[in-house]
C-alpha cells in the first residue's frame, strides 16, 4: 500500500521559496527582451485623446450623479423620508467615489506598471 508520508518525508515535493527565488534570478540575470514602451505609434495620439474624453466624461458624469444624489437627498430630509435621505447619500458617495477612482485613474496605471512588486521578496530572500 502506498504511504504519503514516507513518500513525502523522501522526495521533496514543495521547494523553498529561496530556491524557486533564487532559480529565477538565475534565469532572468542579464537577459534584456529588447523591447521598449514607444509613444510615437500611429494609434498613441488617438488612444491618449479618447483615454482623456472618457475621464472628461466620467467627471462631468459623476459631477451630475452628485447633483442629483444632493437633490434626493435634501427632498428626502424635507419630506422626512429616511429612504429618499439614504439614496441620496448613496448616490453621493458613488458620485465622489467614481469621481476620485476617474481622477486616479493615470496614477493607478502608472504605479501598476512601473513598480518592481517583486523587489521586498527578492531582498527578503538575499538574491
Amino acid at each position: 500500500m502506498f504511504d504519503i508520508t514516507s513518500f513525502a518525508a523522501t522526495v521533496d515535493v514543495v521547494p523553498h521559496l529561496s530556491h524557486v527565488a533564487s532559480l529565477v534570478h538565475i534565469g532572468a540575470q542579464g537577459f534584456d527582451p529588447g523591447v521598449s514602451p514607444s509613444m510615437d505609434g500611429p494609434l498613441a495620439s488617438p488612444a491618449q485623446k479618447i483615454a482623456s474624453w472618457v475621464v472628461s466624461a466620467v467627471l462631468v458624469i459623476m459631477v451630475a450623479v452628485i447633483a442629483v444624489g444632493a437633490l434626493v437627498w435634501a427632498i428626502g430630509a424635507w419630506s422626512k423620508t429616511p429612504g429618499a435621505k439614504t439614496a441620496g447619500l448613496i448616490g453621493i458617495g458613488i458620485g465622489v467615489g467614481g469621481a476620485v477612482f476617474a481622477g486616479a485613474a493615470s496614477t493607478i496605471v502608472y504605479m501598476a506598471t512601473s513598480w518592481n512588486l517583486f523587489e521586498p521578496l527578492t531582498n527578503s530572500v538575499g538574491l
